[in-house]
């Protein structure tokens, strides 16, 4: 792979761009962008802003500033971390919690190597039947749950994950454990709590576990009700989960699924684009399928572009991320269209802006397209 980073630069000026704020603004045509710092210090015209003379300038020529890419449910592994970065994912949430996840996020957050932000959560808590180390932690009783939570954030995670079989009183500790200490939980829904009471007590529901399928209006309405988020990651259940079933099993469950994506979205559920990438599929690449899964339910690129970007800061309550605007993370992506029009663009970025490093692809791109 081809690429140039700059290490040492703290001020980084993209000349001649077009930008796609995803802050509920309009594109901005024209612009001269100023990061200084890991951070958006100025935005304006070409002809009004000008460029520090310390600043490394990267010509836009017309091209796309998008944020960076968000996958709201990965697996990391140090070995993919360049695939991330290459298809422009800039922060990925872990819903594992290993502790090879912690000391990869640890490296990154240093400098000492290139990778998205991770935000990891616990490992799996789940009820006394499972019990697959390194990533579930069995809960047996409501005594224990405090104890599961407290344990999780000492080793450095900053949200809980709640899995399968927890029984009803020990989830309802784990959540209350978990809200008291000012963090989120995420998770699989469990047989034994349900989802009409997931969707009150959750902050997103991984896979739609726990939805029937069908799902009712009523049911679809109290989800958008509630503000829970829905992390679908249909991807995974299209390329791995249903793999192995019956040709007509199979269809008829990915429909399924779909019809119940698109009847959240058209409620106004919250929506957040994740992949189930690592183990089970590529690293990367696998998010711009999930955002084509996104489209061909029904939303907007607009909303499907949200679901990776703004969507993601939303949830973790950070105005910088997953936005372009004065003050917002330097995490960008440039490209050679508008993906407000173009979706497919954002598969083969120019460059991509880590935490106000920039990574240059052209080279990359010019042996693509001689």
């Amino acid at each position: 792979m081809h690429f140039l980073v700059a290490l040492l630069l703290q001020v980084t000026a993209f000349v001649g761009v077009n930008v796609v704020p995803m802050d509920g603004g309009a594109p901005l045509v024209a612009q001269t962008v100023i990061v200084r710092d890991a951070h958006v210090e100025s935005i304006g015209p070409v002809a009004e802003v000008n460029v520090p003379s310390d600043a490394r300038v990267v010509q836009g020529r017309g091209r796309w500033l998008v944020p960076g890419l968000v996958d709201m449910h990965v697996h990391i592994r140090a070995v993919d971390l360049p695939a991330y970065i290459a298809n422009g994912v800039t922060t990925v949430r872990d819903l594992a919690g290993l502790g090879s996840v912690l000391v990869t996020a640890g490296s990154v957050e240093r400098g000492e190597v290139l990778g998205p932000r991770i935000l990891a959560s616990s490992r799996l808590l789940c009820g006394p039947a499972f019990s697959n180390p390194p990533f579930t932690r069995p809960v047996a009783s409501v005594s224990e749950a405090t104890v599961a939570v407290d344990e999780q954030l000492a080793r450095g995670t900053t949200s809980i994950k709640v899995y399968e079989e927890l029984s009803l009183p020990v989830y309802d500790a784990i959540v209350a454990a978990a809200r008291a200490r000012g963090v989120q939980v995420a998770g699989h829904v469990s047989r034994h709590v349900g989802i009409a009471h997931a969707i009150q007590t959750l902050d997103s529901i991984e896979h739609l576990s726990g939805y029937p399928l069908p799902a009712s209006q009523s049911l679809i309405n109290a989800t958008r009700a509630s503000g829970v988020w829905n992390c679908p990651t249909m991807v995974v259940y299209r390329d791995h989960v249903t793999s192995g079933m019956p040709p007509a099993q199979r269809a008829q469950l990915l429909a399924d699924r779909r019809a119940l994506l698109t009847s959240l979205h058209l409620a106004g559920a919250r929506i957040l684009a994740g992949t189930d990438a690592g183990y089970l599929i590529p690293a990367g690449s696998s998010l711009h399928e999930e955002l084509a899964e996104l489209s061909a339910a029904g939303l907007s690129n607009e909303e499907v572009l949200a679901a990776a970007t703004r969507s993601a800061g939303e949830y973790f309550g950070d105005p910088t991320l997953g936005v372009i605007n004065v003050g917002a993370r330097a995490d960008l992506l440039l490209v050679n269209e508008n993906p407000l029009e173009n979706l497919e663009t954002l598969r083969d970025p120019a460059g991509v802006m880590l935490n106000g490093r920039w990574i240059s692809y052209d080279r990359r791109r010019a042996s693509r397209h001689p």
